[in-house]
């Protein structure tokens, strides 16, 4: 889930990969990667699900699934549908066909931070740290898991770390100054967000998941909902935004089905 800085209208780009998935698919029909992208353009863009489950099915059809593939279809396709045990089961399938894959182990351990299993999240980031200590995925997820359960200070290491290694990245920037704020560095924090301005939303997504509360969050969500950001789907699994009131509302806003609100 490469995490972007500069904001932009994702219309040329996803467009871009859906023809060329679609190029790919003329010439080998069962090309897994091809289906795998088509699954993540109608999931994060198109919000049709009966067509990106279509691909999925292809996808899990292929002779062969690459690891990142099934990753990548559970974090997209499975996760913003609400089945988080067919997803924990693709990250498990991945690992086991490719346990040093940094990517795929920093993943996972957002996902299960998402879910709320801190101590689990900790422990498959510090593995993937283990294998790769420059990686910045590790770092956010460590800084992410402290700072969800409130201990900012602890939190606070790894999210300098995590903008240290990618300061292009919004989500690691806004991860950061939320963490600022709850622990008084209000100016730092204050020009982290106003980099942020044009930046990608997940970025003040974070920075208010962890200063503003639910409601603002929620707002925030609902804005990169409305600018078709890729990674609205994949952050929907976010455990306050789904207990929220206002879940049922985001859930339509990216046509989920009933069993997902």
């Amino acid at each position: 889930m490469p995490l972007t800085g500069k904001r932009q209208h994702p219309d040329l780009a996803l467009a871009a990969a859906r023809a060329h998935a679609q190029r790919a698919l003329e010439l080998s029909p069962a090309d897994a990667r091809a289906h795998a992208v088509l699954c993540a353009v109608a999931s994060a863009y198109d919000h049709d699900w009966g067509e990106a489950g279509k691909h999925f099915r292809l996808v899990l059809a292929a002779e062969h699934v690459p690891s990142e593939v099934r990753a990548r279809c559970a974090l997209n396709h499975l996760l913003p549908l609400g089945r988080v045990r067919e997803a924990m089961e693709q990250f498990d399938r991945a690992l086991e066909q490719d346990p040093l894959s940094v990517w795929a182990r920093g993943v996972f351990a957002i996902v299960l931070s998402w879910e709320g299993a801190y101590d689990r999240a900790l422990i498959e980031a510090q593995k993937a740290l283990e294998m790769d200590a420059s990686h910045y995925i590790p770092h956010f997820v460590i800084g992410l898991s402290y700072a969800l359960r409130g201990e900012f200070a602890a939190a606070r290491p790894a999210a300098e770390r995590s903008v240290a290694a990618a300061p292009w990245s919004a989500q690691n920037l806004g991860l950061l100054a939320g963490i600022l704020a709850q622990l008084g560095e209000k100016e730092r924090a204050d020009e982290l967000v106003a980099r942020l301005e044009n930046m990608a939303r997940v970025g003040l997504l974070c920075y208010h998941l962890l200063s503003s509360g639910t409601d603002t969050t929620a707002d925030w969500f609902a804005k990169m909902i409305e600018d078709r950001d890729p990674l609205a789907p994949p952050w929907s699994c976010l455990k306050p935004l789904r207990s929220s009131p206002r879940w049922p509302a985001l859930a339509k806003m990216m046509n989920l089905p009933v069993e997902a609100m």
